[in-house]
């Protein structure tokens, strides 16, 4: 050992150096640090470090992959089992299979051949996966509280019959009236709900107009029993009148006509249908001026209302006289 104040080498039994006179320290052993057992808590006590059950490890993913096979193997014996196939009679399945795929093979080469498969497929084949996809079509036909027939549109003739009164007209041509995927867009702007079109609450049978969207025609039929709050015809005019008050709101003058009755097969005619009439004449803040005729009337279960709008009075009378047969 050394001395602690000099550094010389001396015996470890000295008292005293015996170069320097010193007295002689022992220093004690560094103990080494002790660690704490994790499992006991303890300080001193030694940790025995548990190597990775490897064999475990690999048990478990044997017995997963067997189980695996185990469940394939059980579905192909309960598929044959539906069969009646066993191992007694797999060989016989088996030549059954093999015949029936021959009479199928015969089949098709005594009344096909190759050109019957020669499909020939260009892009326009698929254009319908481009179309977009109309919205669910009105259940106007549908069987409901209340029974409704759609009304019949001609096309080329620009012209409407109604199946639920004795209503019919023809446009001019400038006219254009909206398709099924235009009618199904237009519920969806107007917010009217699936459960609403399901039970032909509100039906739009008719809508027409023209290229600049300054003349429209429409025909609309409200169900009574849906819409009982307006408990009569006299109710859901006055309904029809405060629509009108939009306009006044949005700014515009609107002057509004005396209540009047028009009767499209003349007044004697008893049988056949008449029609309240609304008329306006609107005026926008530039001056401009439309005019808005409202036609009421109602037919079993629902109120029919046909609505005119155009920036042409002399529209509004031919479109009248259309509806009378003139």
């Amino acid at each position: 050992m050394k001395c602690t104040y000099c550094g010389k080498d001396i015996n470890e039994n000295d008292k005293y150096c015996q170069f320097c006179g010193a007295p002689v320290k022992k220093v004690a052993a560094e103990e080494p640090e002790k660690a704490t057992n994790p499992d006991t808590g303890r300080v001193g006590q030694p940790v025995e470090k548990k190597p990775a059950n490897a064999k475990k490890i690999i048990l478990i993913v044997v017995g997963v992959v067997v189980g695996l096979h185990l469940l394939v193997w059980l579905g192909i014996f309960a598929f044959f089992a539906t069969l009646g196939v066993t191992p007694s009679n797999f060989n016989e399945k088996l030549g059954e299979l093999d015949q029936y795929i021959e009479e199928f093979n015969d089949i098709m080469d005594e009344n096909y051949n190759d050109e019957d498969f020669d499909f020939d497929f260009d892009d326009e084949d698929f254009d319908f996966f481009n179309e977009t996809p109309s919205t669910t079509k009105p259940s106007k036909n549908e069987e409901t509280s209340s029974s409704f027939k759609s009304g019949v549109v001609d096309q080329k003739k620009n012209s409407y019959t109604c199946k639920m009164a004795d209503i019919k007209f023809t446009l001019p041509e400038e006219f254009k009236i909206y398709n099924e995927k235009e009618i199904d867009e237009l519920y969806e702007k107007t917010n009217v709900s699936d459960s609403m079109r399901k039970k032909n609450a509100l039906v739009y049978d008719f809508y027409a107009k023209n290229a600049l969207g300054t003349k429209i025609v429409y025909v609309d039929f409200v169900n009574k029993e849906y819409y009982s709050e307006y408990k009569d015809i006299k109710g859901y005019i006055k309904h029809i009148k405060e629509t009108y008050t939009d306009y006044e709101q949005s700014g515009y003058k609107l002057e509004m006509a005396d209540d009047s009755r028009f009767y499209p097969y003349g007044k004697d005619a008893k049988d056949k249908m008449s029609f309240y009439q609304i008329a306006s004449r609107v005026t926008d803040k530039n001056g401009s001026v439309s005019y808005d005729y409202s036609l009421i009337s109602e037919c079993d279960d629902y109120y029919i209302l046909i609505t005119m709008v155009s920036t042409d009075l002399y529209d509004i009378g031919n479109i009248m006289d259309g509806i009378s047969g003139k």
